[in-house]
C-alpha cells in the first residue's frame, strides 16, 4: 500500500541531477530531429498514422523540452536576473540562427534557380518565431514574474490564464508580414489563410512552470519508484483513452485542420503536460536499468540539447536545399524507407558535429586553465 509520508519529505533530498529528466531530454533530441526531417520533406501527416508520429514528436519533443526546462529552473535556482539575462541571449540567437540557417540556403538555391527572392518570404524566414524564439521570451517572462517575487503556483495560475486568453483572442492576423510575425511571438498569427506563428508564448509558456512545479515536487521525494509508478498509471488513464478516442474521431488534437500541433487549446496544453509527466515516469524505469557507461552518454547529450539543434536543423536545411537543386521533389513526400534513412544519417553527422564541438570546446578550457595557472 502507497504511503506519501514514505514518499514526499518535507525537507529537499532529492537534489542531484535527475537522470530522468536528463533521459528525456536525450529521447526527445531523437523526436525532435525526426519531426525536422518529417517537416522538411513534405511527409503527409493527415492520416490517423501521420497524426500519431506528429502527436508523439510533439510530446516527446517540444512538450518535454519545455517541461525540462522549467524542472531545470526549479533545480538550478537561478535568481530573475540570470534567467531575464538568458533569455534575451535565446531569442537573440533564434534569430541569428535564421539569418544563417534559414536565408542564406534560400539565396544559394534562389540564385541556382535563377529566381529573385520574394520580399514576403524574406521576412518570414528572418523573423520566423520558432522554440528558440518562445524559448528566449519564456525565460524573459519567467525571469519578469519571480522579479515580482511571484510563488511558482501563482506563475503556473497566470500562464493559465494567458492561455484561455489565447483560446479566445486567436488567431489573428493583419495585412502586414512584419506585423503578423511579431504578433506571432505572442499569439496565434494568420497571413491569408495559412498560419505564420509557431509556439507562441500564450499558449506555451504553461508549459515552463509546470515543469518548475514539478521540479519542486521533485526535489521532496524519498521514494522515487513509488512515485513514478504512482504517475505512470495515473498518467496512463488519461493519456491512452484520449490518444485512441481523438485519434480515430477527430476530436481534442486531432480536430485541427491540417493537424496543426503547434497552436494548442488550454486543454491541449493540460493534457499535453500529463503526457509528459508519463514520459518523465517511463524515462524513470528505463534508465533506472542503464548501465553508468550509458547513462553517461545521455548526461552529455542533455547537456548539448542546444547543440544538437542548431546543428541538426542546419543539416537538414542544407541538405534540403541539395536535393532540390538536384531535381528530388521533396514536397511530394519521400517514402518511408527514404524517410528513415534521411533520418539516420542526419542523426548521425550531427551527432559527429557535436562530439567535435565539444572536445574543441574542452580543449580551449583547458587550454585556458594552463595559462591561467603558468601565469
Amino acid at each position: 500500500m502507497f504511503s506519501m509520508n514514505c514518499i514526499y519529505q518535507k525537507e529537499e533530498i532529492n537534489t542531484k541531477r535527475q537522470i530522468p529528466v536528463d533521459f528525456a531530454k536525450a529521447t526527445g533530441i531523437f523526436f525532435m530531429i525526426f519531426n525536422h526531417v518529417i517537416l522538411f520533406i513534405g511527409f503527409n501527416s493527415d492520416n490517423f498514422l501521420g497524426n500519431i508520429v506528429s502527436l508523439l514528436s510533439v510530446i516527446f519533443g517540444a512538450c518535454s523540452f519545455m517541461v525540462a526546462m522549467g524542472i531545470g529552473i526549479s533545480y538550478k535556482k537561478a535568481d530573475a536576473n540570470a534567467l531575464m539575462k538568458r533569455g534575451a541571449i535565446i531569442l537573440l540567437l533564434g534569430y541569428i540562427f535564421n539569418a544563417l540557417f534559414s536565408i542564406f540556403p534560400l539565396f544559394i538555391l534562389s540564385s541556382y534557380q535563377g529566381r529573385a527572392i520574394q520580399t514576403n518570404d524574406l521576412i518570414f524566414y528572418l523573423l520566423n518565431d520558432d522554440i528558440m524564439q518562445f524559448a528566449g521570451l519564456a525565460l524573459l517572462l519567467f525571469g519578469l514574474l519571480k522579479k515580482l517575487k511571484l510563488k511558482n503556483v501563482f506563475i503556473f495560475a497566470f500562464a493559465l490564464v494567458l492561455s484561455l486568453v489565447a483560446l479566445f483572442v486567436g488567431p489573428v492576423g493583419t495585412t502586414n508580414p512584419v506585423l503578423n510575425q511579431i504578433l506571432g511571438l505572442f499569439i496565434t498569427t494568420m497571413g491569408g489563410s495559412q498560419s505564420v506563428s509557431n509556439f507562441p508564448l500564450l499558449e506555451w509558456f504553461i508549459f515552463v512552470p509546470a515543469g518548475v512545479l514539478i521540479g519542486d515536487f521533485l526535489k521532496h521525494i524519498g521514494d522515487k519508484t513509488k512515485l513514478y509508478l504512482i504517475v505512470f498509471f495515473a498518467s496512463l488513464a488519461v493519456v491512452l483513452p484520449y490518444l485512441i478516442i481523438g485519434g480515430i474521431n477527430g476530436i481534442g488534437l486531432f480536430s485541427r485542420e491540417g493537424f496543426n500541433l503547434i497552436h494548442l487549446a488550454t486543454y491541449d496544453a493540460l493534457y499535453l503536460i500529463v503526457s509528459s509527466c508519463l514520459f518523465l515516469s517511463i524515462s524513470y524505469f528505463v534508465s533506472f536499468k542503464l548501465k553508468e557507461i550509458i547513462t553517461s552518454k545521455v548526461t552529455w547529450a542533455a547537456k548539448n540539447i542546444n547543440a544538437f539543434y542548431i546543428i541538426s536543423y542546419f543539416l537538414i536545411g542544407v541538405s534540403k536545399t541539395v536535393l532540390t537543386m538536384c531535381g528530388v521533389d521533396l514536397m511530394g513526400g519521400l517514402s518511408i524507407p527514404w524517410i528513415l534513412l534521411y533520418f539516420f544519417l542526419v542523426l548521425l553527422f550531427t551527432t559527429a558535429l557535436v562530439l567535435l564541438f565539444d572536445c574543441l570546446k574542452k580543449l580551449i578550457v583547458n587550454s585556458k586553465k594552463e595559462k591561467a595557472n603558468n601565469a
